[in-house]
Parts: structure tokens; C-alpha cells; sequence
């Protein structure tokens, strides 16, 4: 049975959560915790058990006390319900101060969150920043609240989700955080190198953000994740579900696909490889005072999504290519020539940067994602294990 914890905040639409929460310990095992204000609005009946702690001095010094490490670790999912104004402010900006929080963020686990306010609170600029900062996140799912009948007897924006709904919304939720376990996916990103000489080669500005942001949207559906990974100017996640391998150059970063194609369920390209590669690298470092200029040979480099494709037998293949412009021809010439599922093809002007936008050819259909790497991951992540359990 899986675990479930219920986060109550301080909202005048929390004595819903009660009816959440009967509806929850139908079907998975429920532990209640409430922030210091939620009891000012829900009178809990005594058969369930609410954890409320302070983490302060006094609740250290307390024999009976939770441990917020033991619930973050011992839980599948998070359910925030109703998410106030205050909870989603701080944990977006990682303030600590109750046991909710605390047990917030030392969790691995899937997290969905249902907000409930004023429409013009929603709206605020600094909410939706906020919001938008939790939904990097590739575990958590922020979820819309209703257009309705407001506790200021005002329609707009706002209206926590009726118990009934959110039930169906974790269901899905938890149903599809799963959907992918006992899946292996391989997945390549950064920049590689090649050779001038021993010190010199030649790269391209990748940053590997949206490589990370999909080896963090395939974990958050419990698959096992193998990256090869080049250079990067990010700092690299850790979980037990990945296996990072590092690679710098064409060559090495197909030995290292290589190694795992034949276990692999779904594999993504999403490194930017050199197109070309020097055709003979110099040893050692080339002495600027003998040679005052350089002319440079280059050959085509490896491809390796169309080596992978050569080999390709159950897999799920995607490949990105990075162009000037977005053009479909060019894309279904690829994954045709490259034997491959998928083609997201995205702009160079986007590399390095937060936010992109990609044209994604899969198969016989064709989607448009706009929105920032990890919100864009989700989606692609969605369509192709949707398509791998069919």
C-alpha cells in the first residue's frame, strides 16, 4: 500500500482536507500533518492522528517527538492540500520553519500541490514567481485551482479543488510517478570536445540544462536513469536511481551509450556532439611563435544517434538537433536517415538559457512545447512513457 502524507495549512477552505483525507485512506496509508495555523480552521475528530511540531528548541528537548527525516523518507507521495499563500512562499524560497516544510524538503518523493486563495493573491506576481519556481522541481506538480465562489463571496481564480477532484488528480498523479519503474532510460547531454592538440579543441556553448532537466523528469517516474554525460556549466544531480558517466569527445560518449543500448527502454540524445572533428591533432601544444597562423582540416565526426540507430532494435530512440531555424522537413529526413522514433528540434539561440521552445517530431505526430527546460521535459517525458506502457 503506499504511503501518503496530507499537508494541511491555515486556509478557511481546510476543513475540506478532512473529507480528502477519508476519501485517501480508502485506498493508500494517510499521516496528517498540519502547520501551526491549520488547527485554527479544522477541529480534527480524535481517530486521526495530527503532527504538528514546531521545529524549535522545545521540540528537541520533547521524548516524543517526530522525526521529520523518518516521514520524508518513509513516504511515496506528498499531497499539499490546501496550499496557502504563506506554504508556497516558503517553500519556494526553502524557509524551514514547521514540520510540514522541514518534512517538505528533505523528501525525494512526488509532491502535488493544490493552492487555494483570493484570485488577485493568485495572480500577484510574486505567487506566480513563486509558483513557477516550485514547478522546476521535476518531482513536484502544481496544480490549477478552480474559477469559483471565493470565501469573499467574489468569483475569480483561487477555489481549492472539491475533495472528489484532487482524489482523482492523486490517483492519476500517483499512477503515472510509477510509470516507469523497473524502465531503464539512457539519455546523453553536454558538450564534447575535439582536438587541436594537448591543451586546444573545439566545443560549442552547451550548457546540458535540458539533458538534466529530463534525467530529473525520468526519475520523478521512478525510472533508472544512465547518463553520459560531457561538459556542462551546471552542477550535476545526484540520486540512487542515476548512474552518471562522464564522456568528453564524440567517440567516448558512444562507448559509453554503447555499453548500456541493449538493456535501454527509451534512449535520448540530447548532447551537443561536434558535427566535426579535427583530422589530425597535433602533440603536445602548438608553439604560437612558429606558427603565426593555422589552417584546420576538419573531417565529419562520429554521429552517434545514427550509429545508435544502426543497432536499434526494441528501444524508444529521440535525438535533438539543435538549428537555426525549425524546419519539419529536416527533422523527418532525420529520423528516417538516423533510424530514429523522435527528433526535438529546438533553436541555437536557446542554449544556456533557462527557457526554451522545441518542435517535437514523434513518430507520426508532431507537438509544440513552450516554457522553461524542466517544464518542457515533463512534457516530453509524458508523451514517451505514455507511449512505452501502451
Amino acid at each position: 500500500m503506499k504511503k501518503v502524507i496530507l499537508i494541511i495549512t491555515g486556509s478557511i477552505a481546510a476543513p475540506k482536507a478532512l473529507e480528502l483525507y477519508n476519501l485517501l485512506k480508502q485506498s493508500y496509508e494517510v499521516t496528517v500533518l498540519v502547520t501551526p495555523s491549520a488547527k485554527k480552521f479544522v477541529r480534527f475528530p480524535e481517530n486521526i492522528k495530527v503532527h504538528d511540531d514546531f521545529l524549535d528548541q522545545e521540540f528537541y528537548q520533547r521524548e516524543d517527538k517526530i522525526n521529520h527525516i523518518e516521514f520524508a523518507y518513509s513516504h511515496d507521495l506528498i499531497v499539499v492540500y490546501p496550499a496557502t499563500m504563506t506554504f508556497i512562499s516558503k517553500a519556494a524560497l526553502a524557509i524551514c520553519d514547521n514540520l510540514p516544510l522541514a518534512t517538505f524538503f528533505a523528501s525525494k518523493a512526488n509532491k502535488i500541490i493544490f493552492p487555494a486563495m483570493n484570485h488577485n493573491m493568485y495572480h500577484n506576481q510574486a505567487m506566480q514567481r513563486n509558483l513557477a519556481l516550485l514547478a522546476q522541481d521535476a518531482s513536484v506538480s502544481v496544480t490549477q485551482p478552480d474559477y469559483g465562489l471565493l470565501a469573499t463571496r467574489i468569483s475569480g481564480d483561487g477555489r481549492l479543488k472539491e475533495p472528489d477532484v484532487a482524489f482523482k488528480m492523486i490517483q492519476e498523479f500517483i499512477k503515472e510517478s510509477t510509470e516507469l519503474t523497473n524502465k531503464t532510460v539512457l539519455i546523453n547531454y553536454g558538450a564534447t570536445r575535439s582536438y587541436l592538440d594537448d591543451m586546444r579543441y573545439l566545443t560549442n556553448n552547451s550548457s546540458g540544462k535540458m539533458g538534466q532537466a529530463l534525467a530529473q523528469a525520468f526519475l520523478a517516474k521512478n525510472a533508472k536513469v544512465i547518463a553520459v554525460v560531457g561538459d556542462v556549466s551546471i552542477p550535476l544531480i545526484k540520486d540512487p536511481n542515476l548512474t552518471i558517466i562522464r564522456a568528453n569527445t564524440n567517440q567516448t560518449v558512444f562507448a559509453g551509450m554503447n555499453k548500456y543500448f541493449a538493456q535501454a527502454d527509451i534512449v535520448v540524445c540530447v548532447a551537443a556532439l561536434n558535427d566535426y572533428q579535427i583530422a589530425e591533432q597535433w602533440k603536445g601544444k602548438i608553439s604560437k611563435s612558429q606558427n603565426e597562423t593555422l589552417k584546420l582540416n576538419l573531417i565529419a565526426n562520429l554521429d552517434v544517434l545514427a550509429s545508435l540507430g544502426a543497432q536499434k532494435t526494441k528501444q524508444l530512440l529521440i535525438g535533438f538537433s539543435a538549428q537555426d531555424s525549425q524546419d519539419a522537413i529536416i527533422a523527418k529526413e532525420k529520423m528516417i536517415k538516423k533510424n530514429c522514433d523522435g527528433i526535438v528540434m529546438n533553436n541555437i539561440s536557446v542554449m544556456n538559457q533557462e527557457q526554451t521552445e522545441v518542435e517535437f517530431y514523434f513518430k507520426n505526430n508532431s507537438y509544440q512545447f513552450k516554457g522553461s527546460k524542466i517544464e518542457v521535459a515533463k512534457e516530453i517525458v509524458q508523451i514517451l512513457s505514455k507511449n512505452l506502457v501502451k
